[in-house]
């Protein structure tokens, strides 16, 4: 068997998020997800498998309004100020420049749409998905994974349920 077929195929999910001066991604492999954390020296790796994840929890955080207030705030106050200072040529402009930017950012801001946190409960615990900050797209990876994670977990495994007695043999019935 030729060595590039035992290499796992991964599908990158949009959007990179950042935690610790890292750089985080997704990746969607067949059985699990991966989250990989690069600093530029580093890469640290997390497996997500369909099987374990027990829940796949989403919080609107109110971010977005805070930057959308903020960056309102620089429009409008570059813009007064550019107004304010029309007699002076150069300063005007760079005024009307910052001011230019700022609302292209409030306009980018209001576009993606509301900021969340995602987060991935397993038996192990929560961890957070750094690299999912809006909650477009986290419909958008919940809506992909959660089929997967249906089917994984639809399977029977070869495990032993806790129900099934450990022994051998017939295991006598408890007096009554």
């Amino acid at each position: 068997m030729p060595a590039a077929s035992l290499q796992p195929t991964y599908r990158r999910f949009p959007g990179t998020g950042s935690h610790a001066l890292a750089r985080v991604g997704l990746y969607l492999g067949e059985d699990h997800l991966l989250q990989v954390s690069a600093n530029g020296f580093t890469e640290s790796y997390r497996r997500f498998f369909f099987q374990d994840i027990q829940a796949l929890s989403l919080y609107k955080t109110p971010l977005g309004m805070i930057l959308s207030i903020l960056e309102g705030g620089f429009a409008l106050m570059f813009g007064l100020v550019a107004a304010w200072a029309s007699s002076v040529a150069g300063v005007a402009i760079s005024f009307w420049i910052l001011a230019a930017i700022c609302g292209a950012c409030l306009i980018w801001n209001w576009v993606a749409g509301p900021t969340c946190i995602c987060v991935i409960q397993t038996a192990v615990g929560p961890q957070r998905l750094y690299s999912v900050l809006r909650v477009r797209r986290a419909r958008q990876l919940i809506a992909q994974i959660r089929p997967l994670i249906l089917a994984a977990q639809a399977q029977p495994t070869l495990e032993r349920t806790p129900s099934e007695p450990s022994g051998g043999g017939d295991v006598p019935a408890p007096p009554a």
